[in-house]
C-alpha cells in the first residue's frame, strides 16, 4: 500500500464515517465520557507499580519532539540516541531496548526482528496519552516486558463536533515541521485524522574529541525526512457494544551520518511502517469483553554504496487478542484472556521466509479490602511459541494506604523474553538452541500524595527501590569469522528511583515543579571467559546516576518553562576502564496564547542546550550545542 492509497482510503473513510454519524445521531442520545481505548487489564492491575503520566504543560513542551526527546526529559528512563534524527532506544531499570516494551493501544509494536522500538521516529504529537510503567510486566504484556512498558493510547472525546487543529514550527539545521488534525464526533461516532511532515539538514557543529585540540567540525550526511498518518475510529453501537479502528502509517528517510573516527558515510536507510488495528468491546454491568486484532508491517530498507552493504527486511505481525473482566462482587475484578501472535519475516539475511507463532493464556486479579486502603493483585501468565514453552511468569502486588496522604506499594514478578529473529536465524550467527532470557524483578516504594483537588498546593512524592537478577541473557559474541549469540550472561540490576510534583496556584498564576532522579547499579555477575575482565563491573552505557527537573510559571496565556537533565558516567568498555563524561542540558520553552474570532492560537519558542554544552550520548556520535525552535499552532 503506497502512500497515495492510504491517504485516499483513510480520508475516504472519515468522510464516509462522519455522513453516517450525522444521520444516526438523532437515534439515541448518550452521555458518554471521553474513552481510552486500549487493554482492559491496563487499568485495573497497574495499582502495586509506579505509573508515571505527563501533563499538559510536558506535553506542549514537546510538541515539536519526538517520543523518545519526551521520555529523555520528562521520566526517570535513559534513552540511547545515536546522534538526531537517528535511533533511539530506551533503558529502563539497567535492561536494555529489547527489555523494554512499547505498546499502542495495547499491542506491542516492536520490530520482531529486532525486538526493539526506534523511538526516535514517534511522533510525540501522533498519541493523545503517554505513560510509563518501570517494572516487570511479562504476566501483563508478554515477552519483553522485563525493565518496564511504555503506553502509547488514543483518548477520543465524543459530542464536540468538527474542529481543526494545525501548526507549522522551524528551526535550527533546516528543521521544518507541518501537522494537522481534523476530528469529528457526537454522542455515538469520533473519528480523527493527523498527517505530518517534518524534514531536517542536522548540519550541526561539534567537537570532535578525538582529534587533538578537539575541533569544531560540521554534522554531514545527516538529512532526514518522514511523514505520517493516523486515523482514529470510535463507534457506540449501544449503551454495551463499541467499535474502534485505527491505522497507523508512516515513512521515514535518512542519512546516517559518519562517526567522529570516519571521513564519510554514504549509508541511507528507509523505514515504512503501516500499522492497522480493530477491537470490539462489550459492557455489561457486571462485566466486559473485548476482542481485538492487529496487522503491523515493518520493511526497512539499508544501503551502504562504500561498504557495499544492501539489506532489504519486511516482517508482518497478526496479534489478535480475546479477554474478559469481571467485577466478582464489590472489592474483586478478575481479568482473563488469551493471545495469539503469528509473525512472518523477509531479509536477505534469513536462509528463507521465517514463520515464528506464539499462543498466551494470561489471567489477573485484583481486589481491595478496608475501604480501598488495601489493593492487592495477582497475575499469571504462560506462553508456548514456536520454539517450546516460555517461562511461566506471575506477578503479585498490592497497595497500602497508611493515612489519606500516604501509600506503601510492593511488587514481586517473573520477567522472561524470548530471542528475536535475528537472534535465532540470522546468517551468519544465528543460533536457533537459543534459550529465552528470564528472570526475577522485585520493588517497593512510598507514595506521598496531596488528594484533595481543591487545595492550592498539590504534590505528590515517590520513592521506589527496585532489585532484578536476569539469567540466560542474550549476548552476541566472537565465533570464527563472525559472531554468534549465546545465553550466557547473567546481569543484577538494583537501585533507587524518586519522582516527585508540586503546584500551586496562587490567583492567576500556577507554578509547577517536577523532579525525577534514579540511582541504577546493573551488574555483570558471570564471566564469560578466563580472561573476561567485565565481572561485577556495571553494564555499558547504563548511568549510573540520572535525574531531570523542570520549573513552569504560567500566567493566563502566558507560559515560561525551564527544564534541566544531568545524565552520569556511561562505561563504553565492559571492564569499564573506558567511558563518557557527564552532560547537563539546558532549556527553555515559551508560549503565549491567544482568540481570534473562532481560532484558538499560540505561538512558541523552544531553546535547547543553552549552556551549548558540549556532550556525546553514545561513543563517537556528537550532539548539537544551542538550537532552538519556533512555531505556532492554532485550533478551529
Amino acid at each position: 500500500m503506497n502512500c497515495n492509497s492510504v491517504k485516499i482510503f483513510t480520508l475516504s473513510l472519515l468522510a464516509a464515517t462522519g455522513a453516517y454519524a450525522q444521520k444516526t445521531a438523532v437515534d439515541t442520545v448518550l452521555h458518554l465520557k471521553d474513552v481510552t481505548i486500549s487493554a482492559l487489564r491496563e487499568n485495573d492491575f497497574s495499582n502495586s507499580t509506579h505509573l508515571l503520566h505527563f501533563d499538559s504543560l510536558q506535553r506542549a513542551s514537546y510538541q515539536t519532539n519526538s517520543l523518545a526527546e519526551l521520555l529523555a526529559g520528562e521520566s526517570n528512563m535513559f534513552i540511547k540516541t545515536y546522534g538526531v534524527g537517528n535511533i533511539a532506544t530506551a533503558t529502563m531499570r539497567g535492561s536494555n531496548a529489547t527489555q523494554t516494551a512499547v505498546l499502542w493501544n495495547g499491542f506491542s509494536i516492536s520490530n520482531p526482528m529486532l525486538g526493539q522500538t526506534d523511538l526516535s521516529i514517534i511522533p510525540s504529537y501522533f498519541i493523545d496519552k503517554i505513560s510509563v510503567e518501570p517494572g516487570g510486566g511479562s504476566a501483563l504484556w508478554g515477552s519483553g516486558a522485563v525493565g518496564g512498558v511504555v503506553q502509547l493510547n488514543s483518548v477520543p472525546e465524543f459530542d464536540k463536533g468538527w474542529s481543526l487543529k494545525a501548526g507549522a514550527s522551524f528551526g535550527s539545521f533546516g528543521f521544518y515541521q507541518q501537522y494537522a488534525q481534523v476530528k469529528y464526533s457526537n454522542t455515538k461516532w469520533y473519528s480523527s485524522v493527523r498527517v505530518f511532515n517534518e524534514q531536517a539538514k542536522n548540519n550541526f557543529l561539534f567537537h570532535n574529541h578525538t582529534l587533538e585540540f578537539n575541533p569544531l567540525q560540521r554534522q554531514e550526511h545527516a538529512q532526514t525526512k518522514a511523514i505520517g498518518l493516523m486515523n482514529e475510529n470510535v463507534f457506540i453501537v449501544d449503551d454495551k457494544n463499541k467499535v474502534s479502528l485505527a491505522l497507523w502509517w508512516q515513512n521515514d528517510n535518512r542519512q546516517l551520518p559518519p562517526t567522529v573516527i570516519q571521513q564519510v558515510s554514504e549509508a541511507v536507510q528507509q523505514d515504512k511502517d503501516l500499522r492497522i488495528t480493530a477491537q470490539w468491546t462489550h459492557n455489561n454491568h457486571n462485566s466486559t469483553y473485548a476482542v481485538r486484532t492487529a496487522l503491523f508491517n515493518d520493511q526497512i530498507s539499508y544501503d551502504d554504496d562504500l561498504s557495499k552493504i544492501w539489506s532489504n527486511s519486511s516482517t508482518y505481525s497478526w496479534i489478535t487478542e480475546a479477554e474478559g473482566k469481571w467485577n466478582v462482587g464489590k472489592h474483586r475484578i478478575i481479568s482473563a484472556g488469551i493471545n495469539n501472535s503469528l509473525n512472518l519475516a523477509e531479509a536477505d539475511n534469513f536462509p528463507k521466509r521465517i514463520n515464528q507463532n506464539s499462543f498466551a493464556l494470561f489471567i489477573s486479579e485484583s481486589a481491595s479490602f478496608f475501604r480501598d486502603k488495601l489493593q492487592p493483585l495477582v497475575a499469571a501468565r504462560q506462553e508456548f511459541s514456536t520454539q517450546g514453552f516460555a517461562p511461566f511468569t506471575w506477578t503479585a502486588g498490592l497497595e497500602y494506604r497508611l493515612i489519606p496522604k500516604l501509600s506503601f506499594k510492593m511488587n514481586v514478578s517473573e520477567v522472561f523474553r524470548q530471542p528475536t529473529l535475528n537472534d535465532l536465524y540470522w546468517v551468519p550467527g544465528g543460533n536457533p538452541d537459543l534459550k529465552p532470557e528470564k528472570g526475577r524483578t522485585a520493588d517497593a516504594g512510598i507514595v506521598f500524595r496531596q488528594n484533595d483537588k481543591t487545595k492550592l498546593l498539590q504534590w505528590q512524592m515517590e520513592g521506589t527501590v527496585f532489585n532484578r537478577q536476569m539469567k540466560n541473557q542474550i549476548v552476541w559474541l566472537p565465533s570464527g569469522n563472525y559472531w554468534s549469540p549465546q545465553n550466557i550472561q547473567e546481569v543484577w540490576s538494583r537501585g533507587v528511583e524518586t519522582n516527585s510534583k508540586v503546584s500551586i496556584k496562587i490567583q492567576a498564576v500556577n507554578l509547577i515543579a517536577n523532579l525525577n532522579t534514579s540511582y541504577t547499579l546493573s551488574t555483570n555477575q558471570k564471566q564469560i571467559s578466563g580472561n573476561d575482565a567485565s565481572l561485577h563491573k556495571q553494564l555499558i552505557y547504563v548511568p549510573l546516576y540520572f535525574a531531570n527537573a523542570s520549573f513552569a510559571v504560567q500566567h493566563r496565556n502566558f507560559l515560561l518553562r525551564y527544564s534541566f537533565q544531568y545524565t552520569g558516567y556511561r562505561f563504553t568498555s565492559s571492564d569499564n576502564r573506558e567511558y563518557l563524561t557527564p552532560y547537563r542540558l539546558h532549556a527553555l520553552y515559551l508560549s503565549y496564547k491567544f482568540d481570534v474570532k473562532k481560532v484558538n492560537a499560540d505561538l512558541f519558542l523552544q531553546l535547547n542546550n543553552l549552556a551549548e554544552e558540549d556532550y556525546y550520548v553514545m561513543q563517537n556520535r556528537p550532539m548539537p550545542m544551542r538550537y532552538l525552535r519556533t512555531g505556532f499552532n492554532f485550533k478551529f
